[in-house]
């Protein structure tokens, strides 16, 4: 019996736990402004601005590009709906970008709620469930991740999608199709879907063949896609093999030990939050052997900790799936079990708003305020961060290197608190923006003060000491 048919306190617990994770999501995608990573920027964020005519393929990688490695399907879909803002002469790509990020909650919502409906298919204990659900509704950098405009977040959305479409053995030729929307979004998803598809024939007897079909048809689609984005033939998931493998582009990026990513959810992943992570799936995968999210889990994790180039971010598809994980773990222990959920309630609920409202780019505020006031110009003490051009006005920004205090005119920028203390001092000059509140800055210890990236600009002019 679905558990929305059901008058229980389950019910009440689903209806308030997603308005509240919507909530979240809005927040999120609103203000947790800029990329995660330059990927993010550069792999989709800019596909979509030149699909839309914002600016032509010079802003695009020069190495990508002509290897035509990228696929059109995700910033198709986030054109389609941004297409009327742009056609009415709006440019503005901060506005685009949250709208992305809109786009990209959106998904991960409607992929969540259709979990939660098929919550019976992966247990029928009343007191899981509602672990389960807080989980998936409420775990602390879901809203932050699920707002990220990136392949792994919209590609793992999709997997959802035509997960519980399998698992209600219903449209099978449409989940076919989301499973290769998922793929041409994120080829190494292709580990996660053929695991889900030998789990079925392996374990569940079940026919594959309609999922199979819907598999080709919706990569004849993306192919066709992407040959009329690029203006001729295109496969590119061959060309992203050939460019990445054979040509070794990933390896010449930088590569990293087998058991980087443990190190990494560990850091990451907040002690003591990632040890229960790192208990609790370990655990499951053993108890579990032929549950579906151990066989969709291991494939995934065990080949890309065998891939050179390593980011943490290339495992977050996982991360939907530990909620599952540690109910059913936490439901296993006899002891410890209160001061276990306390702390993890405590640090999830601590962590949860701070994630959720940080810029996912520390310099996206310096990106406005050089934006809203149309400067072409900055004179720099320091060092400059990379210009970001599709954040820039003609997306150009003159940057003319200083070496002292005595040559300060117009706009000044500076990246380090040493510089900012000295510019500050000089009356000629007015503070105009400044990365962090001057109170917060003042709390930080001295040692770490000095060191710290405090991205200030000033307007100097003789007239403003008189």
């Amino acid at each position: 019996m679905s558990i929305f048919n059901q008058s229980t306190p389950l019910e009440k617990t689903i209806r308030i736990s997603f308005l509240l994770t919507i909530l979240l999501h809005l927040l999120a995608a609103y203000f947790s402004e800029g990329h995660h990573k330059l990927d993010e920027y550069g792999g989709v964020f800019a596909y979509t601005g030149h699909g839309l005519g914002l600016w032509d393929t010079s802003y695009l990688n020069p190495g990508e590009y002509p290897a035509q490695i990228r696929p059109w399907i995700q910033p198709l879909i986030y054109m389609i709906p941004i297409s009327p803002y742009t056609l009415l002469g709006g440019k503005n790509p901060f506005i685009i970008n949250t709208l992305m990020r809109m786009i990209s909650s959106l998904f991960a919502l409607i992929s969540l709620w259709q979990l939660i409906k098929n919550l019976d298919f992966f247990t029928n204990d009343k007191t899981k469930q509602r672990f389960i659900l807080l989980g998936l509704t409420l775990f602390w950098f879901f809203p932050y991740f699920h707002a990220r405009a990136t392949a792994e977040n919209m590609g793992m959305s999709f997997f959802i999608l035509a997960l519980c479409l399998v698992l209600k053995q219903r449209y099978l030729l449409l989940a076919g199709l989301f499973l290769a929307i998922s793929f041409f979004m994120r080829f190494q998803m292709v580990v996660m879907i053929g695991s889900l598809v030998l789990w079925l024939f392996f374990v569940k007897k079940q026919n594959v063949l309609k999922l199979i079909l819907g598999g080709l048809f919706g990569s004849c689609l993306m192919v066709a896609l992407d040959s009329y984005f690029y203006g001729e033939f295109s496969f590119t998931p061959w060309n992203y093999w050939k460019f990445n493998i054979i040509e070794g582009v990933a390896s010449s990026i930088g590569e990293d030990p087998w058991y980087f990513y443990f190190k990494k959810i560990f850091l990451k992943g907040i002690p003591p939050l990632s040890i229960f992570i790192f208990i609790s799936t370990f655990w499951f995968w053993i108890k579990k052997p032929k549950n579906i999210i151990t066989w969709l889990m291991i494939p995934f994790f065990i080949i890309h900790c065998l891939i050179g180039h390593k980011e943490l971010r290339f495992l977050y598809p996982l991360s939907i799936f530990l909620p599952y994980i540690f109910a059913e773990w936490y439901m296993s222990l006899t002891e410890f079990k209160i001061p276990l959920l306390k702390t993890v309630l405590i640090l999830n609920f601590i962590l949860l708003p701070i994630a959720s409202l940080k810029p996912a780019f520390s310099a996206i505020g310096l990106y406005h305020f050089l934006w809203d006031q149309k400067i072409s110009e900055v004179r720099v003490l320091g060092d400059f961060p990379k210009p970001l051009t599709m954040y820039l006005r003609n997306q150009s920004l003159r940057i003319n290197q200083i070496e002292n205090v005595n040559n300060l005119n117009d706009w000044v920028f500076s990246n380090k608190y040493h510089y900012f203390q000295k510019i500050k001092e000089t009356k000629k000059c007015q503070l105009e923006y400044l990365s962090y509140p001057e109170w917060l800055i003042s709390l930080m210890p001295k040692k770490y003060r000095r060191r710290s990236k405090v991205f200030s600009l000033f307007y100097c002019s003789p007239s403003l000491s008189q």
